[in-house]
Protein backbone atom coordinates (compact mmCIF):
# COMPACT_ATOMS: atom_id res chain seq x y z
CA UNK A 1 0.00 0.00 0.00
CA UNK A 2 2.84 2.30 0.88
CA UNK A 3 4.55 1.69 -2.46
CA UNK A 4 1.28 2.31 -4.29
CA UNK A 5 0.96 5.71 -2.59
CA UNK A 6 4.54 6.63 -3.58
CA UNK A 7 3.82 5.51 -7.13
CA UNK A 8 0.73 7.71 -7.33
CA UNK A 9 2.65 10.70 -5.97
CA UNK A 10 5.39 10.20 -8.56
CA UNK A 11 2.80 10.20 -11.33
CA UNK A 12 1.20 13.41 -10.01
CA UNK A 13 4.55 15.19 -9.61
CA UNK A 14 5.68 14.10 -13.07
CA UNK A 15 2.48 15.45 -14.62
CA UNK A 16 2.76 18.76 -12.79
CA UNK A 17 6.40 19.10 -13.82
CA UNK A 18 5.58 18.43 -17.48
CA UNK A 19 2.45 20.54 -17.57
CA UNK A 20 3.86 23.59 -15.78
CA UNK A 21 4.51 26.52 -18.17
CA UNK A 22 7.86 27.20 -16.50
CA UNK A 23 9.19 24.05 -18.15
CA UNK A 24 8.78 25.65 -21.56
CA UNK A 25 9.48 29.29 -20.82
CA UNK A 26 11.45 31.55 -18.55
CA UNK A 27 9.36 34.49 -17.43
CA UNK A 28 11.36 37.71 -17.07
CA UNK A 29 10.39 41.14 -15.85
CA UNK A 30 12.15 44.30 -17.02
CA UNK A 31 11.89 47.74 -18.53
CA UNK A 32 11.13 48.12 -22.23
CA UNK A 33 10.55 50.85 -24.77
CA UNK A 34 7.97 50.48 -27.54
CA UNK A 35 8.46 51.97 -31.01
CA UNK A 36 6.47 51.82 -34.21
CA UNK A 37 7.72 49.25 -36.73
CA UNK A 38 7.75 50.51 -40.31
CA UNK A 39 8.58 48.01 -43.05
CA UNK A 40 9.88 49.34 -46.35
CA UNK A 41 8.02 47.10 -48.80
CA UNK A 42 9.47 47.88 -52.24
CA UNK A 43 9.51 51.60 -51.53
CA UNK A 44 6.14 51.65 -49.78
CA UNK A 45 6.40 52.41 -46.07
CA UNK A 46 3.89 50.42 -44.02
CA UNK A 47 3.43 50.74 -40.28
CA UNK A 48 2.76 47.38 -38.64
CA UNK A 49 0.08 47.22 -35.96
CA UNK A 50 2.46 45.55 -33.48
CA UNK A 51 5.43 47.54 -32.12
CA UNK A 52 9.14 46.92 -31.97
CA UNK A 53 10.06 46.18 -28.34
CA UNK A 54 13.45 47.33 -27.08
CA UNK A 55 14.20 44.97 -24.20
CA UNK A 56 17.47 44.05 -22.49
CA UNK A 57 19.53 45.86 -25.12
CA UNK A 58 17.97 44.24 -28.19
CA UNK A 59 15.24 45.03 -30.70
CA UNK A 60 12.49 42.39 -30.84
CA UNK A 61 10.27 42.28 -33.93
CA UNK A 62 6.75 40.78 -34.18
CA UNK A 63 7.26 37.42 -35.88
CA UNK A 64 3.93 37.40 -37.72
CA UNK A 65 4.66 40.78 -39.30
CA UNK A 66 8.07 39.54 -40.46
CA UNK A 67 6.82 36.30 -42.01
CA UNK A 68 3.88 38.08 -43.60
CA UNK A 69 6.27 40.49 -45.33
CA UNK A 70 8.32 37.49 -46.51
CA UNK A 71 5.14 35.91 -47.95
CA UNK A 72 5.36 33.01 -45.50
CA UNK A 73 3.10 31.43 -42.91
CA UNK A 74 3.94 30.81 -39.26
CA UNK A 75 1.94 28.49 -37.04
CA UNK A 76 2.12 25.92 -34.26
CA UNK A 77 1.57 22.38 -35.50
CA UNK A 78 -0.74 20.50 -33.14
CA UNK A 79 0.78 17.08 -33.80
CA UNK A 80 4.48 17.95 -33.73
CA UNK A 81 4.21 20.90 -31.30
CA UNK A 82 6.65 22.82 -33.49
CA UNK A 83 6.69 26.46 -34.50
CA UNK A 84 6.61 26.08 -38.28
CA UNK A 85 7.44 28.63 -40.96
CA UNK A 86 6.45 27.56 -44.43
CA UNK A 87 4.08 28.19 -47.31
CA UNK A 88 1.27 30.70 -46.98
CA UNK A 89 -2.10 28.99 -47.01
CA UNK A 90 -5.14 30.29 -48.90
CA UNK A 91 -7.49 32.53 -46.93
CA UNK A 92 -4.98 32.87 -44.12
CA UNK A 93 -5.70 35.74 -41.78
CA UNK A 94 -3.21 38.52 -42.32
CA UNK A 95 -1.93 40.89 -39.64
CA UNK A 96 -3.26 44.38 -40.14
CA UNK A 97 -1.02 47.04 -41.64
CA UNK A 98 -1.56 50.74 -41.24
CA UNK A 99 -0.39 53.79 -43.19
CA UNK A 100 2.48 55.66 -41.56
CA UNK A 101 1.05 58.23 -39.17
CA UNK A 102 1.58 59.61 -35.69
CA UNK A 103 3.05 57.05 -33.30
CA UNK A 104 0.64 55.33 -30.93
CA UNK A 105 3.53 54.32 -28.69
CA UNK A 106 5.26 57.69 -28.52
CA UNK A 107 3.32 60.35 -26.59
CA UNK A 108 3.81 64.00 -27.48
CA UNK A 109 6.29 66.17 -25.62
CA UNK A 110 4.38 69.34 -26.43
CA UNK A 111 2.46 71.28 -23.81
CA UNK A 112 0.28 74.37 -23.57
CA UNK A 113 0.70 77.45 -21.41
CA UNK A 114 0.21 81.19 -21.09
CA UNK A 115 3.24 83.50 -21.38
CA UNK A 116 3.66 87.27 -21.57
CA UNK A 117 6.54 87.50 -24.05
CA UNK A 118 5.41 88.12 -27.62
CA UNK A 119 7.63 85.48 -29.23
CA UNK A 120 8.91 82.52 -27.23
CA UNK A 121 10.06 78.94 -27.69
CA UNK A 122 11.48 76.07 -25.66
CA UNK A 123 13.44 73.35 -27.42
CA UNK A 124 14.63 70.14 -25.81
CA UNK A 125 17.90 68.58 -27.03
CA UNK A 126 17.45 69.17 -30.77
CA UNK A 127 15.54 71.14 -33.36
CA UNK A 128 12.81 68.48 -33.62
CA UNK A 129 11.88 68.63 -29.93
CA UNK A 130 10.03 71.93 -29.80
CA UNK A 131 7.95 71.54 -26.65
CA UNK A 132 6.21 74.92 -26.71
CA UNK A 133 6.19 77.94 -28.96
CA UNK A 134 4.25 81.16 -29.27
CA UNK A 135 4.96 82.97 -32.51
CA UNK A 136 8.10 80.87 -32.58
CA UNK A 137 8.61 81.31 -36.32
CA UNK A 138 7.79 85.02 -36.58
CA UNK A 139 10.53 87.64 -36.94
CA UNK A 140 11.64 89.90 -34.08
CA UNK A 141 14.56 92.15 -33.24
CA UNK A 142 17.01 90.19 -31.05
CA UNK A 143 18.91 93.13 -29.48
CA UNK A 144 21.99 91.89 -27.57
CA UNK A 145 21.05 88.22 -27.78
CA UNK A 146 22.75 88.66 -31.18
CA UNK A 147 26.00 88.28 -29.26
CA UNK A 148 25.42 84.53 -28.93
CA UNK A 149 26.12 84.21 -32.67
CA UNK A 150 29.15 86.50 -32.39
CA UNK A 151 30.52 84.30 -29.59
CA UNK A 152 29.89 81.15 -31.63
CA UNK A 153 31.88 82.46 -34.60
CA UNK A 154 34.69 83.73 -32.38
CA UNK A 155 35.00 80.33 -30.67
CA UNK A 156 35.11 78.55 -34.02
CA UNK A 157 37.47 80.88 -35.90
CA UNK A 158 39.59 82.48 -33.21
CA UNK A 159 42.01 81.39 -30.52
CA UNK A 160 41.27 82.32 -26.90
CA UNK A 161 44.83 83.55 -26.33
CA UNK A 162 44.80 85.80 -29.40
CA UNK A 163 45.99 89.31 -28.55
CA UNK A 164 43.43 91.83 -29.78
CA UNK A 165 44.26 95.52 -30.13
CA UNK A 166 41.16 97.68 -29.82
CA UNK A 167 40.67 100.02 -32.82
CA UNK A 168 39.48 103.62 -33.00
CA UNK A 169 36.11 102.36 -34.23
CA UNK A 170 34.92 101.70 -30.67
CA UNK A 171 34.57 105.47 -30.31
CA UNK A 172 32.28 105.55 -33.35
CA UNK A 173 29.59 103.40 -31.73
CA UNK A 174 26.30 105.21 -31.02
CA UNK A 175 26.40 107.12 -27.77
CA UNK A 176 23.66 104.99 -26.20
CA UNK A 177 25.50 101.74 -26.87
CA UNK A 178 26.15 99.42 -23.95
CA UNK A 179 29.93 99.44 -23.26
CA UNK A 180 32.60 97.92 -21.07
CA UNK A 181 34.65 101.04 -21.89
CA UNK A 182 37.66 99.49 -23.53
CA UNK A 183 39.74 102.16 -25.32
CA UNK A 184 41.62 102.38 -28.62
CA UNK A 185 45.04 100.76 -28.18
CA UNK A 186 43.99 98.51 -25.29
CA UNK A 187 45.37 94.99 -25.62
CA UNK A 188 43.07 92.21 -24.45
CA UNK A 189 42.83 88.51 -25.18
CA UNK A 190 39.94 87.19 -27.23
CA UNK A 191 38.80 85.30 -24.14
CA UNK A 192 38.62 88.51 -22.09
CA UNK A 193 36.60 90.21 -24.81
CA UNK A 194 34.16 87.29 -24.86
CA UNK A 195 33.52 87.73 -21.15
CA UNK A 196 33.09 91.48 -21.58
CA UNK A 197 30.62 90.91 -24.40
CA UNK A 198 28.58 88.08 -22.87
CA UNK A 199 28.50 89.18 -19.21
CA UNK A 200 28.27 92.96 -19.28
CA UNK A 201 26.99 93.03 -22.88
CA UNK A 202 29.64 95.40 -24.19
CA UNK A 203 29.01 96.48 -27.77
CA UNK A 204 32.60 97.68 -27.87
CA UNK A 205 33.82 94.18 -26.99
CA UNK A 206 31.64 92.73 -29.75
CA UNK A 207 33.05 95.18 -32.29
CA UNK A 208 36.64 94.42 -31.26
CA UNK A 209 35.95 90.68 -31.67
CA UNK A 210 34.35 91.20 -35.10
CA UNK A 211 37.26 93.26 -36.41
CA UNK A 212 39.78 90.76 -35.07
CA UNK A 213 38.04 87.79 -36.70
CA UNK A 214 36.97 89.29 -40.04
CA UNK A 215 38.78 92.62 -40.40
CA UNK A 216 35.63 94.74 -40.36
CA UNK A 217 32.12 94.84 -38.98
CA UNK A 218 30.66 94.38 -42.46
CA UNK A 219 32.81 91.33 -43.22
CA UNK A 220 31.88 89.81 -39.87
CA UNK A 221 28.17 90.33 -40.56
CA UNK A 222 28.63 88.28 -43.72
CA UNK A 223 30.14 85.48 -41.63
CA UNK A 224 27.19 85.73 -39.24
CA UNK A 225 24.64 85.24 -41.99
CA UNK A 226 26.59 82.38 -43.52
CA UNK A 227 26.82 80.64 -40.16
CA UNK A 228 23.13 81.20 -39.43
CA UNK A 229 22.14 79.56 -42.71
CA UNK A 230 24.57 76.70 -42.09
CA UNK A 231 22.86 75.73 -38.83
CA UNK A 232 19.34 76.13 -40.20
CA UNK A 233 18.51 79.66 -39.02
CA UNK A 234 17.23 80.61 -42.46
CA UNK A 235 14.74 83.29 -41.45
CA UNK A 236 17.30 85.61 -39.87
CA UNK A 237 19.50 88.48 -41.04
CA UNK A 238 22.31 90.19 -39.16
CA UNK A 239 24.06 93.47 -39.96
CA UNK A 240 26.23 93.93 -36.86
CA UNK A 241 27.89 91.79 -34.15
CA UNK A 242 26.16 93.34 -31.12
CA UNK A 243 22.45 93.79 -31.91
CA UNK A 244 22.18 97.57 -31.86
CA UNK A 245 18.90 98.28 -33.59
CA UNK A 246 18.74 98.18 -37.36
CA UNK A 247 15.56 97.46 -39.36
CA UNK A 248 17.34 94.75 -41.37
CA UNK A 249 18.69 93.01 -38.27
CA UNK A 250 16.19 90.34 -37.19
CA UNK A 251 15.65 86.70 -36.25
CA UNK A 252 12.96 84.30 -35.01
CA UNK A 253 12.70 82.50 -31.66
CA UNK A 254 13.28 79.18 -33.46
CA UNK A 255 16.34 80.46 -35.35
CA UNK A 256 17.82 81.94 -32.20
CA UNK A 257 17.26 78.65 -30.36
CA UNK A 258 19.26 76.88 -33.09
CA UNK A 259 22.05 79.45 -32.73
CA UNK A 260 22.01 79.05 -28.94
CA UNK A 261 22.18 75.28 -29.29
CA UNK A 262 25.16 75.50 -31.65
CA UNK A 263 27.03 77.86 -29.29
CA UNK A 264 26.28 75.59 -26.34
CA UNK A 265 28.25 72.80 -27.96
CA UNK A 266 31.37 74.75 -26.94
CA UNK A 267 32.21 74.14 -23.26
CA UNK A 268 33.75 77.62 -22.86
CA UNK A 269 30.51 79.23 -24.00
CA UNK A 270 28.68 77.45 -21.18
CA UNK A 271 31.40 78.46 -18.73
CA UNK A 272 31.08 82.11 -19.77
CA UNK A 273 27.29 82.31 -19.49
CA UNK A 274 27.47 80.55 -16.11
CA UNK A 275 29.83 83.21 -14.70
CA UNK A 276 28.30 85.92 -12.45
CA UNK A 277 31.41 88.13 -12.20
CA UNK A 278 34.63 88.31 -14.21
CA UNK A 279 37.83 90.20 -13.48
CA UNK A 280 39.85 91.28 -16.51
CA UNK A 281 43.46 92.42 -16.29
CA UNK A 282 44.97 93.87 -19.47
CA UNK A 283 47.16 96.74 -20.69
CA UNK A 284 46.31 100.04 -22.36
CA UNK A 285 48.17 101.63 -25.28
CA UNK A 286 50.72 103.08 -22.84
CA UNK A 287 51.51 99.63 -21.51
CA UNK A 288 49.85 100.37 -18.19
CA UNK A 289 47.88 97.68 -16.36
CA UNK A 290 44.11 98.05 -16.40
CA UNK A 291 41.79 96.08 -14.08
CA UNK A 292 38.09 95.82 -14.81
CA UNK A 293 35.32 93.82 -13.12
CA UNK A 294 32.31 92.91 -15.22
CA UNK A 295 29.06 91.65 -13.66
CA UNK A 296 26.53 89.62 -15.58
CA UNK A 297 23.29 91.25 -16.67
CA UNK A 298 21.49 87.91 -16.25
CA UNK A 299 19.22 88.00 -13.20
CA UNK A 300 19.02 84.20 -13.11
CA UNK A 301 22.62 84.25 -11.85
CA UNK A 302 22.14 87.19 -9.47
CA UNK A 303 18.67 86.85 -7.96
CA UNK A 304 18.05 83.72 -5.88
CA UNK A 305 14.30 84.37 -6.01
CA UNK A 306 14.36 83.77 -9.75
CA UNK A 307 16.62 80.73 -9.63
CA UNK A 308 15.37 77.35 -10.87
CA UNK A 309 17.09 73.98 -10.99
CA UNK A 310 19.13 73.31 -14.08
CA UNK A 311 19.77 76.81 -15.39
CA UNK A 312 23.29 77.21 -16.76
CA UNK A 313 23.00 80.78 -17.99
CA UNK A 314 22.11 82.83 -21.03
CA UNK A 315 22.12 86.30 -22.52
CA UNK A 316 19.90 89.33 -22.08
CA UNK A 317 19.09 92.10 -24.53
CA UNK A 318 17.28 95.42 -24.82
CA UNK A 319 16.53 98.09 -27.35
CA UNK A 320 13.39 100.19 -27.50
CA UNK A 321 12.04 98.45 -30.64
CA UNK A 322 13.10 94.97 -29.46
CA UNK A 323 11.96 95.47 -25.86
CA UNK A 324 13.38 92.94 -23.38
CA UNK A 325 14.89 89.75 -24.75
CA UNK A 326 16.42 86.69 -23.08
CA UNK A 327 17.94 83.40 -24.14
CA UNK A 328 18.58 80.64 -21.61
CA UNK A 329 20.33 77.28 -21.51
CA UNK A 330 19.33 74.73 -18.87
CA UNK A 331 20.10 71.08 -18.20
CA UNK A 332 17.91 68.71 -16.21
CA UNK A 333 17.98 64.91 -15.80
CA UNK A 334 20.23 64.41 -18.80
CA UNK A 335 18.32 66.69 -21.18
CA UNK A 336 19.31 70.16 -22.35
CA UNK A 337 16.80 72.94 -22.86
CA UNK A 338 17.03 76.13 -24.94
CA UNK A 339 14.56 78.90 -24.19
CA UNK A 340 14.25 82.09 -26.27
CA UNK A 341 11.96 84.93 -25.12
CA UNK A 342 11.65 87.95 -27.44
CA UNK A 343 9.74 91.21 -27.16
CA UNK A 344 8.95 90.79 -23.49
CA UNK A 345 9.26 92.92 -20.39
CA UNK A 346 11.99 93.16 -17.77
CA UNK A 347 10.62 90.60 -15.28
CA UNK A 348 8.17 88.77 -17.55
CA UNK A 349 10.90 87.25 -19.72
CA UNK A 350 12.37 85.55 -16.64
CA UNK A 351 9.01 84.40 -15.33
CA UNK A 352 8.10 83.01 -18.76
CA UNK A 353 11.39 81.13 -18.93
CA UNK A 354 10.97 79.70 -15.42
CA UNK A 355 7.44 78.61 -16.19
CA UNK A 356 8.36 76.88 -19.43
CA UNK A 357 11.32 75.09 -17.87
CA UNK A 358 9.22 73.80 -14.99
CA UNK A 359 6.57 72.56 -17.38
CA UNK A 360 9.21 70.97 -19.62
CA UNK A 361 10.76 69.12 -16.67
CA UNK A 362 7.35 67.80 -15.62
CA UNK A 363 6.44 66.81 -19.16
CA UNK A 364 9.72 64.99 -19.63
CA UNK A 365 9.31 63.06 -16.36
CA UNK A 366 5.75 62.02 -17.25
CA UNK A 367 6.83 61.14 -20.79
CA UNK A 368 9.68 58.91 -19.60
CA UNK A 369 7.36 57.09 -17.21
CA UNK A 370 4.90 56.51 -20.04
CA UNK A 371 7.28 55.19 -22.69
CA UNK A 372 9.48 53.08 -20.40
CA UNK A 373 7.22 50.21 -19.37
CA UNK A 374 7.72 47.39 -16.93
CA UNK A 375 6.75 44.26 -18.83
CA UNK A 376 6.64 40.51 -18.24
CA UNK A 377 7.76 38.29 -21.11
CA UNK A 378 8.04 34.53 -21.49
CA UNK A 379 11.36 33.62 -23.13
CA UNK A 380 11.80 30.30 -24.94
CA UNK A 381 15.22 28.69 -24.83
CA UNK A 382 14.63 25.73 -27.15
CA UNK A 383 16.49 25.33 -30.41
CA UNK A 384 15.25 26.11 -33.90
CA UNK A 385 15.54 23.56 -36.68
CA UNK A 386 16.11 24.32 -40.35
CA UNK A 387 15.79 21.05 -42.19
CA UNK A 388 18.11 18.69 -40.31
CA UNK A 389 20.12 21.49 -38.68
CA UNK A 390 19.53 22.63 -35.13
CA UNK A 391 20.28 26.23 -34.09
CA UNK A 392 20.41 27.29 -30.46
CA UNK A 393 18.18 30.24 -29.64
CA UNK A 394 18.52 31.06 -25.91
CA UNK A 395 16.83 34.33 -25.05
CA UNK A 396 16.00 35.16 -28.67
CA UNK A 397 12.24 34.55 -28.82
CA UNK A 398 9.57 35.57 -26.33
CA UNK A 399 5.82 35.94 -25.95
CA UNK A 400 4.31 39.26 -24.87
CA UNK A 401 0.55 39.68 -24.53
CA UNK A 402 -0.11 36.77 -26.85
CA UNK A 403 2.32 37.93 -29.54
CA UNK A 404 5.49 36.14 -30.56
CA UNK A 405 8.61 38.33 -30.86
CA UNK A 406 12.01 37.45 -32.29
CA UNK A 407 15.23 39.40 -31.74
CA UNK A 408 16.49 41.38 -34.71
CA UNK A 409 19.94 39.81 -34.40
CA UNK A 410 18.59 36.25 -34.39
CA UNK A 411 16.22 37.01 -37.27
CA UNK A 412 19.20 38.24 -39.30
CA UNK A 413 21.03 35.01 -38.48
CA UNK A 414 18.41 32.50 -39.52
CA UNK A 415 15.61 33.98 -41.59
CA UNK A 416 16.16 37.33 -43.33
CA UNK A 417 18.77 40.04 -43.65
CA UNK A 418 17.47 43.06 -41.76
CA UNK A 419 18.50 46.42 -43.14
CA UNK A 420 17.69 48.97 -40.43
CA UNK A 421 17.15 52.05 -42.55
CA UNK A 422 16.44 54.55 -39.78
CA UNK A 423 15.90 54.58 -36.04
CA UNK A 424 14.26 57.67 -34.57
CA UNK A 425 12.64 58.58 -31.28
CA UNK A 426 9.32 57.47 -32.77
CA UNK A 427 10.01 54.43 -34.90
CA UNK A 428 12.36 51.90 -36.45
CA UNK A 429 12.18 51.41 -40.22
CA UNK A 430 13.51 48.16 -41.68
CA UNK A 431 13.82 46.35 -44.98
CA UNK A 432 13.67 42.54 -45.06
CA UNK A 433 15.50 40.36 -47.57
CA UNK A 434 15.01 36.54 -47.36
CA UNK A 435 18.16 34.80 -46.24
CA UNK A 436 17.52 31.61 -48.22
CA UNK A 437 14.93 30.06 -50.55
CA UNK A 438 12.28 28.14 -48.58
CA UNK A 439 11.33 24.67 -49.66
CA UNK A 440 7.62 24.83 -49.08
CA UNK A 441 6.79 22.75 -45.99
CA UNK A 442 9.31 20.06 -47.00
CA UNK A 443 12.10 21.63 -44.93
CA UNK A 444 10.24 23.90 -42.54
CA UNK A 445 11.85 26.21 -40.03
CA UNK A 446 10.65 24.78 -36.74
CA UNK A 447 11.09 25.34 -33.04
CA UNK A 448 10.41 22.50 -30.64
CA UNK A 449 8.23 24.00 -27.95
CA UNK A 450 7.79 20.81 -25.86
CA UNK A 451 9.65 17.56 -25.63
CA UNK A 452 8.16 14.85 -27.81
CA UNK A 453 6.03 12.42 -25.85
CA UNK A 454 5.11 8.83 -26.67
CA UNK A 455 1.38 9.50 -26.47
CA UNK A 456 -0.05 12.03 -28.91
CA UNK A 457 -3.09 12.74 -26.74
CA UNK A 458 -0.77 13.82 -23.87
CA UNK A 459 1.06 16.20 -26.25
CA UNK A 460 -2.19 17.90 -27.17
CA UNK A 461 -3.16 18.40 -23.55
CA UNK A 462 0.26 19.84 -22.77
CA UNK A 463 0.23 22.34 -25.61
CA UNK A 464 -3.26 23.53 -24.70
CA UNK A 465 -2.38 23.91 -21.04
CA UNK A 466 1.04 25.49 -21.48
CA UNK A 467 0.08 28.13 -24.00
CA UNK A 468 -3.35 29.07 -22.72
CA UNK A 469 -1.74 31.79 -20.61
CA UNK A 470 1.05 32.66 -23.05
CA UNK A 471 -0.25 32.55 -26.62
CA UNK A 472 -3.40 33.82 -28.30
CA UNK A 473 -4.17 31.38 -31.09
CA UNK A 474 -6.95 31.05 -33.58
CA UNK A 475 -7.59 27.68 -35.15
CA UNK A 476 -5.67 27.28 -38.39
CA UNK A 477 -6.44 24.30 -40.67
CA UNK A 478 -7.35 21.03 -39.03
CA UNK A 479 -4.13 20.32 -37.15
CA UNK A 480 -2.41 23.65 -36.46
CA UNK A 481 -2.69 26.92 -34.58
CA UNK A 482 -1.74 30.32 -35.95
CA UNK A 483 1.04 32.19 -34.17
CA UNK A 484 0.23 35.78 -33.32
Amino acid sequence: MRYLWIFHMMIIMTFLFIAAPSVFAEVRTGQAVFKDLIIDDDGREIKVSEPVILFEGQNYLPLRAVTNNLQKSVYIDEHTNNLVIGARFPNEEQPSKEPVEASQYRPSLKFDGQVSSNGIIIMEDNQKNVMFEKNGYSTYYPASTTKVLTALIALELGSLNDQVIVSENVNKLPSDSRRVFIQPGDALTLEQLLYGMMLYSGNDSALAIAEHIAGSEEAFAKLMNEKAKEIGAIHSNFVNPHGYHHPDHYTTPYDLALILKAASEHPLFLDIINTPVYKAVYTNKKGEKVVKTWDTTNSFLKNSNLAIDGIIGGKTGFTTPAKRTLVTVAEHNGHRYYVVALKGDSVGRYMDTRKLLKMAYQKRAAYDQEIIKNINVAFFDHSLEIGDQSIASPGQIFIYKGRTYISQSFLSQILADVDQLTATDNNIKINLEPKFAFEEIVKPLSMSLVKQQNKPHIQNKLIAHSFSSLLAFSYFKSHSFMVR
